[in-house]
């Protein structure tokens, strides 16, 4: 009797242990399977934010469906980054279906994502943004039931809503240049509400949050806001090292102001930082949008005489610089001195080579081209306008259209610049109806209309002045309505397509400075 009982325990122990084991076996099956599902998801992700930043929104509707083909569930970023990458192509109106789209179903909380918002505020969809941000406010501070966080106390709610409010704008206001002083004082209002929270609850803001802070006052130029982050950070504890004077530097660079660039390097230098690669590179980045092709020599010389090695960024970056100034001779040296370092020219290599050499003859642009294409370089949307700019320069509107064809023939996608240098195209020949076409995509893109644009459809009206003086004028009263100054020229074409006597009429009604007359008015400098 005793040994059947012991039998019998023996039995029910092992039986228990099998059914843990597959207990434990099936929880594991279970988690193993939600980690690859998010780790296949954040991989589509990830190849959505590359066709968001891009402007492929084809692409990121196709990986869209490969996600719900592989029967995975998108989150709100993967939505987020399809809504965005419509409006990174300037696409307002696709970006808005896939809105209306989101609103009738469980993610319409994606319409409030950040990289949502900055899209749409950087495709000019200044209110459509606003109303997507109210309604992402609106499911920010709807309750959640059955939550855990929904019955903690109002500290930690609290908290996370402010810092999640202000890495929002943060991430909107990642490429403004100019913050008046409204929008200056509630963004600083809400820095304060961070710091005091912070204080209060005995934590550090991160380095990441500070640096994206200084960027955009540095990109605003605000010097003496950012004297006050750096004594913030410093009553935290967190000291300026290399990487935050870096983000000062490119925050410069990107407003194209040189010497507040240099003077944040001195400022780094007095803090007895070593320059870095990072540093130097940004100050070579700024110099090459500035067109400050002396500097960037400077700098670049300076790379060597710190004991660094330069690498593809502070080539391309020193290319750029020949290229914006249209010295060919001096940016084919550099790229052999590349070649020489062992570092293989990219894209914007080629780009670079394209811009310099346009300036002197669009046949050697676009032989760079063709370099590239047979150096099999990905040639994208810059090269092709950079040559088609070239040759809109040296008005030359059959080359236009000819690489134009080779760009669609090669599946090239075209923007806007694209669009305004083949209408110039056209218009160059009076070709009034296809200059009207290219005008029109480049308002389907999402863009407004600017002084070029205005005046590519007045030099195309002046070609016919009787049959399209109606539009001309329709045209003028449009771009003084949306505060355009006209210049001289296309004050010239008006006088051709409506006729000196009707156009002069115009100016003076509209109380237009013409700016050929008043220079000619205006006495001699003593």
């Amino acid at each position: 009797m005793a040994l059947a009982l012991c039998r019998l325990q023996i039995r029910q122990q092992r039986l228990y242990q099998c059914r843990l084991a597959q207990l434990c076996r099936i929880s594991t099956f279970d988690l193993r399977k939600k980690r690859q599902s998010s780790e296949k998801l954040g991989l589509f992700n990830r190849m959505l934010g590359v066709c968001s930043a891009a402007g492929d929104f084809y692409g990121a509707e196709r990986i869209l469906q490969r996600v719900v083909k592989t029967s995975l569930e998108p989150d709100l970023l993967t939505f987020a980054l399809v809504v965005a990458a419509s409006a990174e192509a300037r696409d307002v109106v696709r970006a808005e279906l896939w809105l209306r789209r989101l609103s009738l179903s469980i993610y319409a909380d994606a319409a409030g994502h950040p990289e949502v918002i900055s899209s749409l505020m950087d495709a000019g969809a200044t209110e459509l943004a606003r109303v997507a941000g109210q309604h992402g406010q609106q499911g920010q501070h709807a309750p959640q039931s059955g939550t855990a966080d929904s019955t903690n106390n109002g500290n930690s709610t609290g908290e996370q809503t402010t810092d999640t409010r202000f890495s929002s704008l943060l991430h909107t206001l990642r490429k403004q240049w100019h913050l008046n002083d409204d929008d200056m004082a509630g963004f600083w209002r809400l820095w304060e509400e961070v710091l005091q929270e912070h204080r209060l609850h005995g934590l550090v803001p991160s380095r990441g949050t500070l640096h994206a802070m200084l960027q955009v006052l540095a990109r605003c130029n605000r010097q003496e806001e950012i004297r006050v982050v750096l004594k913030d950070m410093a009553s935290f504890g967190v000291h300026a090292n290399s990487m935050t004077f870096g983000v000062l530097i490119d925050g410069a660079s990107q407003r194209k102001d040189v010497r507040q660039a240099e003077a944040f390097f001195q400022q780094a230098r007095q803090h007895l930082l070593e320059p870095t690669l990072p540093m130097l590179n940004s100050l070579l980045k700024g110099c090459a949008a500035a067109a400050d092709l002396a500097s960037a020599q400077k700098w670049f010389e300076r790379i060597y005489s710190e004991g660094l090695a330069p690498n593809t960024l502070s080539f391309n970056s020193l290319l750029g610089a020949c290229g914006t100034a249209g010295d060919d001779r001096q940016a084919e040296s550099v790229l052999q001195d590349m070649v020489k370092a062992e570092l293989r020219p990219d894209g914007y290599s080629y780009l670079a080579m394209i811009k310099a050499n346009g300036h002197r003859s669009a046949k050697e642009a676009e032989r760079w081209l063709s370099t590239a294409i047979s150096a099999r370089v990905t040639v994208d949307t810059g090269m092709f306008n950079a040559v088609i700019r070239a040759y809109v320069v040296h008005a030359d509107p059959w080359e236009v259209k000819r690489v134009y064809s080779d760009m669609q023939r090669r599946d090239v996608t075209a923007n806007a610049a694209t669009f305004l240098s083949v209408a110039h195209a056209h218009a160059m020949e009076g070709e009034v109806s296809k200059t009207e076409d290219f005008i029109y995509a480049i308002r389907e893109a999402g863009y407004r209309l600017g002084r070029d644009e205005y005046s590519c459809l007045l030099k195309a009206y002046s070609w016919k002045p009787n049959y399209r003086s109606h539009r001309a004028e329709r045209l003028f009263r449009e771009m003084i309505s949306e505060n355009i100054a006209p210049h001289g020229p296309m004050l010239r074409y008006l006088r051709l397509a409506m006729g000196e006597e009707p156009a002069q009429a115009l100016i003076q009604e509209l109380q237009v400075v013409d700016p050929e007359a008043s220079s000619q008015e205006a006495p001699p400098a003593l």
